[in-house]
């Protein structure tokens, strides 16, 4: 299983002896970069800045875990924060002070009532996938502008950028080498501006699990009521009840 590191708590650990603005944006470069050039490029403008600062990350941490360049592509996700275990855990906040039974009834509750939503709102949906991640790709659209795009065979298309970045677009394997495409199960820019050229439509060329119907599949299943404990079978058994109170010193 791949492992990933939120670089918040990375940074704040590096800023107690590194307190720089310039070091904060070139360890940020370093973890958007989607390629090995990218994050390379941005570490050694930070050995160049500071390498105290660079040997210390050398030292402390593991590149692998916390910039995209080395992520894989299985779980289609580019994510450097660990924001979604922080919303869940904000909405157990109430149910953690509970009672065993009490906290898991608030979180099968809470489950259930959060399916019934999703399914009701994937009935409405009428686009081939939700809002976001249309929104992400028109966005990505609008960037096309900076390609200039050559097609060297089928499917294989050469595109450079007003940057003077040069990729390599294959629409048969679904790749390129700036590996954005890869990790997110998303069209880059590059490989819009090649499909652009082609009768194909960007949709098309979306990883299957932003659709509609794995959307639909996702929530399908139904967490069920189930009655209160004075409905419950009485048994032979006794009670459950919480352990003794232990005074702390």
């Amino acid at each position: 299983m791949e492992l990933g590191e939120c670089v918040w708590p990375m940074h704040n650990n590096f800023k107690k002896s590194f307190p720089s603005i310039i070091l904060k944006d070139l360890i940020w470069e370093a973890a958007r970069a989607t390629n090995i050039h990218g994050f390379e490029k941005a570490m050694n403008e930070l050995k160049e800045e500071n390498e105290q600062a660079y040997k210390w990350l050398e030292d402390h941490t593991t590149k692998e875990n916390w910039s995209r360049a080395f992520f894989g592509f299985e779980a289609k996700c580019d994510i450097l924060v660990n924001n979604i275990s922080e919303c869940y855990n904000k909405v157990l906040l109430f149910a953690r002070e509970k009672p065993l039974y009490g906290m898991l009834e608030y979180i099968r509750m809470y489950l259930m009532d959060r399916f019934t939503t999703r399914r009701k709102m994937g009935a409405r949906l009428e686009d081939a996938f939700g809002p976001k991640i249309r929104k992400k790709l028109e966005k990505t659209k609008e960037e096309i502008g900076e390609c200039m795009v050559k097609e060297a065979g089928e499917c294989i298309y050469q595109v450079n950028t007003k940057w003077n970045d040069q990729f390599v677009v294959d629409l048969r394997d679904r790749t390129c080498s700036c590996r954005r495409w890869m990790l997110t199960g998303l069209p880059c820019q590059h490989a819009i501006a090649a499909i652009e050229m082609t009768s194909e439509n960007v949709d098309d060329f979306v990883a299957k699990c932003y659709s509609k119907e794995t959307f639909e599949m996702v929530y399908g299943a139904i967490i069920y009521p189930v009655q209160g404990p004075q409905l419950w079978t009485k048994t032979a058994h006794p009670n459950v009840i919480p352990p003794e109170l232990t005074k702390l010193p």
